[in-house]
């Protein structure tokens, strides 16, 4: 998801430009992205262009109970400043601020990817225990079927006495 940010940091500076985003995500091993929308915001500050907008993403999630993938609907927040390393009407390199973050950098010839930044926000929006719905009475640790897909025909076990007040407590 890279952008051409040459003629924004030619503009003064508060100069701004809406971007609208319709991608398919690279699905690495820790996000499982399939796809992201939505609409951003370029805005040019004193030595940097900040990026701010709402993403949409599509992320395939396996459930925690069963085993089964899904895909889960997300939104992103994307806030974050992008600096240049190279100046605009020169091209020498330029000296990064010590705040900024080396994965949030605008290259030498001018294109700023915000991957890394929707990547962080998919992992941090994705659910830790996800599950494909709210009741999902997931698998049989006996047979191993699916409990959403059959009847389970295991026998239940009997409840060692020591838990049974616990057991009560929760109905």
């Amino acid at each position: 998801m890279q952008l051409n940010v040459a003629h924004l940091l030619k503009e003064a500076e508060g100069s701004s430009q809406a971007v609208s985003l319709d991608a398919s995500f690279d699905r690495s091993e820790d996000t499982h992205a399939e796809h992201v929308h939505g609409r951003i915001r370029l805005v040019l500050l004193d030595g940097g262009i900040w990026v701010t907008g709402q993403l949409n993403a599509t992320v395939l999630c396996s459930c925690s109970r069963c085993l089964r993938d899904y895909s889960f609907g997300t939104q992103l927040q994307i806030d974050d400043i992008y600096y240049p390393v190279a100046a605009v009407s020169t091209g020498t390199p330029v000296a990064l601020p010590p705040e900024a973050d080396p994965s949030f950098t605008i290259d030498d010839h001018h294109m700023l990817d915000i991957s890394e930044s929707v990547r962080q926000s998919i992992i941090l929006a994705t659910p830790m225990k996800p599950l494909c719905q709210k009741e999902c009475a997931g698998i049989c640790s006996e047979c191993g079927i699916n409990r959403n897909e059959a009847t389970c025909v295991c026998q239940d076990h009997e409840i060692n006495p020591i838990w049974a007040p616990l057991l009560k407590m929760s109905l």
